[in-house]
């Protein structure tokens, strides 16, 4: 046991260094989880998990479960309370249990002792992890779970000659008309426009922009660059370097180089002129 507590508390740790999720609350996986102490009904923890923008818990796996419990032992231990809400319940339909959140039941951990009748609301022992069906309107301490992961919105007016994309959340174009730039000269022109080349993470992205262009032009540089004989490449946001899609045989240059777009990657000699293609957030 021990042993396990120091393992929860290393990747809790982990977690915690590269956070995105708000103070208040704990980050594992894709979910920020908050451990609240104002004992609730179960209908009132779950209201108050959806203000948060998520619902009670749902746990999919022993791993997940264990981590929960532990947390919770860390937040909980102040509270006369044993057992504290999950987001389970077979309130809707009677012997049927399922998770507010509307996941798949493919995990239990039912203590063996457990009694259904009149009892219709799941929760989770602090001590050992196992879960209890009981009375809903008992009041406990509960655990909400809320995305890590930002949702962009469906739609953004990103202004004249700009174009949003969802799955990123940003918008593309910005430098128009008849001029081509060196590289160099294209990342400036993207800068004064308050964006930079476009770094491109997935196919999604590169097929969005490459939709963009028209039929005067459609080799355009993006932010892809190597200042090391092509061992290593940057972009020029200084995002994370997670995706290529290089042309046949690319890159083959082996000298520095700036990436330019025609369908797939291209390396080409940074003072070549092409068209431009800029990005930044709305």
């Amino acid at each position: 046991m021990f042993s396990f507590l120091v393992l929860i508390f290393f990747l809790t740790f982990l977690n915690n260094l590269n956070a995105s999720c708000p103070n208040g609350s704990v980050e594992w996986q894709t979910k920020c989880y908050y451990f609240l102490k104002n004992e609730s009904a179960f209908v009132i923890a779950e209201e108050k998990c959806i203000s948060l923008g998520g619902y009670l818990t749902s746990i999919h796996d022993g791993f997940t479960n264990n981590f929960i419990a532990q947390n919770a032992g860390l937040n909980f231990r102040e509270s006369t309370e044993t057992e504290f809400w999950i987001g389970l319940s077979d309130e809707i339909t009677p012997g049927n249990w399922t998770w507010t959140d509307g996941s798949n039941l493919t995990f239990t951990e039912w203590n063996h002792t457990k009694n259904l009748t009149g009892e219709d609301c799941a929760a989770q022992s602090i001590s050992d992890g196992r879960w209890d069906a009981e009375d809903c309107f008992k009041l406990k301490p509960f655990v909400c779970a809320v995305s890590s992961i930002p949702t962009n919105p469906p739609y953004v007016n990103c202004g004249n000659l700009w174009f949003y994309l969802e799955s990123t959340g940003y918008c593309y174009g910005g430098v128009y008309g008849q001029y081509s730039y060196t590289w160099e000269d294209a990342e400036i022109a993207c800068e004064k426009v308050g964006s930079h080349l476009a770094s491109v993470h997935s196919d999604d992205e590169l097929n969005f922009i490459s939709s963009m262009v028209g039929v005067d032009w459609k080799w355009f540089w993006i932010g892809l660059y190597s200042i090391d004989r092509e061992r290593s490449w940057k972009w020029t946001d200084n995002t994370t370097v997670d995706y290529f899609h290089w042309e046949t045989n690319k890159p083959s240059l082996n000298t520095s180089a700036c990436v330019v777009v025609d369908g797939g990657f291209i390396d080409y000699d940074c003072k070549a002129k092409f068209q431009v293609m800029c990005k930044r957030k709305p």
